[in-house]
């Protein structure tokens, strides 16, 4: 192979370059020192990466000042009571105490009396569930009573006793001054037209009264 074919070659795959495909030393440490202080900008994934990473330490920073500290004991210990009152309460049901043991015997004992001591409805003589009224009375006559014999009238006093009678009676007291004139003849008050022992008092004075019988009259005065 003629030396111009190798020089071809080496042009082709990069290793016989010349002094143009040589890089600048000076432009190489350039690169490798990273953004110069003239105005230069950070790469893409460096940026991403310093954004995840802030975002994380934000995350961490708000969960735990977020968190409550003894909020898992608390709720822990307020869940256990509870259970705990659950399952007394539901073993307290489940056991069956003197008071319920009487309360279902009385219950027993009801269904029982009214299952059999019921009696039949083929051996009562009506249905007490059917109401019917009840027969009316017969009419019945009623003799009429006789009628007693009237009774004697009261005959009438002889003259001379009812004059007996009369002077018996004494004026006590007279009352003039009010409306209607008051006399007290043995102990009853008396007015005009009134009666006693069968005598009307006719009037009424100041010391003395008029009794009349028939047609008799009969002064009473007052004692001095």
């Amino acid at each position: 192979m003629s030396d111009q074919e190798l020089e071809t070659r080496g042009s082709a795959d990069g290793f016989g370059a010349g002094p143009q495909a040589q890089p600048d030393a000076g432009a190489s440490d350039t690169t490798r020192a990273g953004p110069s202080l003239s105005g230069g900008s950070w790469s893409g994934p460096t940026r991403a990466n310093l954004a995840l990473i802030a975002l994380s330490l934000a995350s961490l920073g708000c969960i735990y000042f977020l968190s409550p500290r003894d909020g898992p004991q608390t709720a822990s210990g307020d869940q256990k009571l509870a259970e705990l009152r659950v399952d007394n309460a539901l073993s307290n049901l489940a056991r069956p105490n003197a008071a319920n043991r009487k309360a279902l015997e009385v219950v027993d004992t009801f269904y029982y009396q009214a299952k059999h001591r019921q009696i039949p409805l083929k051996d009562l003589k009506s249905n007490p569930f059917i109401f019917k009224a009840p027969e009316r009375p017969k009419p019945t006559t009623q003799p009429v009573p006789k009628e007693s014999p009237a009774a004697p009238k009261k005959t009438e006093k002889a003259p001379a006793e009812e004059m007996e009678e009369v002077r018996k009676l004494v004026l006590q007291s007279v009352l003039t001054g009010s409306r209607e004139p008051v006399a007290m003849i043995s102990n009853n008050l008396l007015t005009e037209g009134q009666k006693i022992c069968g005598w009307t008092l006719t009037r009424i004075k100041p010391r003395s009264v008029t009794l009349t019988w028939q047609d008799k009259t009969y002064v009473l005065r007052m004692s001095q």
